[in-house]
């Protein structure tokens, strides 16, 4: 089975947790988080890699409750708004 990755537009730029779960609502299997980590673990060592890394789980629980997801395999792209067709 092939595992499908969304790299974010191509620039990789996820700041926050809700980037991953709209990553996640479009069909990625994967999503990177380096760029955190490395912020926290270049400020704090491996204690501040762990910090960002406990941000981000729970802005991520946070943002999977406001789209109303309890698991990750809820996910799909019904979590967007759509125009509303008259």
């Amino acid at each position: 089975m092939a595992c499908r990755m969304n790299l974010n537009g191509g620039n990789g730029r996820f700041r926050r947790s809700s980037d991953l779960v709209k990553t996640l609502a479009l069909g990625a299997h994967a999503v990177l988080t380096g760029r955190a980590t490395l912020y926290g673990t270049s400020v704090a060592g491996q204690a501040g890699g762990e910090k960002a890394l406990s941000i981000l789980a729970t802005e991520f629980e946070k943002t999977m409750a406001y789209v109303g997801c309890r698991t990750v395999a809820e996910l799909s792209d019904d979590i967007f708004a759509r125009p509303r067709s008259n």
